[in-house]
């Protein structure tokens, strides 16, 4: 992908990953039983 990133070039209230899940990128946002909290998984579509 080119240009600024996708969480930072969406307008308030949209999905800042709106532009990645249209060309098949998938963040799934995982809980650990860690103090690190949530870890972001990207899931990349394939054929």
């Amino acid at each position: 992908m080119t240009g600024t990133p996708a969480a930072r070039s969406a307008p308030p209230g949209e999905d800042p990953f709106a532009a990645a899940t249209a060309v098949g990128i998938h963040r799934l946002s995982i809980p650990t039983p860690f103090a690190v909290g949530r870890v972001n998984v990207y899931l990349i579509e394939d054929e």
